[in-house]
C-alpha cells in the first residue's frame, strides 16, 4: 500500500526494493511535473556556466 500523497506513481517506483521504472526518464508528462514541483520551487539561479569556463574555475555569490 503506498501512503496518501507520498508523491510517488502506482508501478513507477517501488519504495521496499528501491527499483524505479525507466518511465520516468523518458515521460514528458511526469518531467513537466517535476518542473514545477521541485525545480521551480527549491532551485535559485546564482550564476551562468560561461562564468566558469574552465575546470576548477569558481564564482562567488553573496547573500543577502
Amino acid at each position: 500500500m503506498t501512503a496518501p500523497n507520498s508523491g510517488y506513481r502506482p508501478g513507477l517506483v517501488d519504495t521496499k526494493t528501491g527499483q524505479i521504472s525507466r518511465e520516468i526518464f523518458v515521460n514528458d508528462q511526469i518531467y513537466a511535473e517535476e518542473q514545477e514541483r521541485i525545480f521551480a520551487r527549491a532551485w535559485l539561479f546564482v550564476g551562468h556556466e560561461s562564468q566558469i569556463p574552465n575546470p576548477g574555475d569558481y564564482a562567488a555569490a553573496a547573500h543577502g
